[in-house]
């Protein structure tokens, strides 16, 4: 028997039909997608732009508008120089509200989003200030 004789007829039935009605389902598409599910969040932050070099190229401000255990999207990020470094660069976040206060992230950028004047990271080092 040749393997094309060896195969089932499909049942007609999709798996896929009841999956996609259980929030369950989608839940874990996003989850594979992303990684993690993120939160919605509105997180004032100051961003310091680094370069290659370890050294500081811009420095300004954002929010921090979703985040999740791997990651963040940051919007409305404001510059003095309105620009990135043209080489591979990192950005160091520091939280300014919500009670997150004292947390610094080193994120690698993953995507930009111009329609929100932001960027899509992934976190690399936190650091946590216990002064405050």
């Amino acid at each position: 028997m040749c393997a094309k004789e060896a195969r089932s007829k499909p049942s007609g039935r999709s798996i896929f039909g009841a999956a996609a009605r259980s929030k369950e389902f989608f839940d874990h598409l996003e989850a594979h997608y992303r990684e993690c599910k993120r939160k919605k969040v509105d997180i004032d932050a100051a961003v310091s732009v680094i370069d290659e070099n370890g050294d500081v190229y811009d420095k300004g401000t954002a929010k921090v508008t979703d985040v999740s255990p791997t990651g963040a999207m940051l919007s409305s990020i404001k510059l003095k120089k309105e620009s990135y470094p043209t080489k591979p660069f990192t950005i160091e976040m520091r939280m300014e509200s919500s009670g997150y206060e004292g947390i610094t992230f080193r994120c690698k950028p993953v995507r930009f989003v111009p329609e929100m004047g932001g960027i899509g990271v992934r976190f690399e080092e936190v650091y946590v200030d216990t002064e405050k």
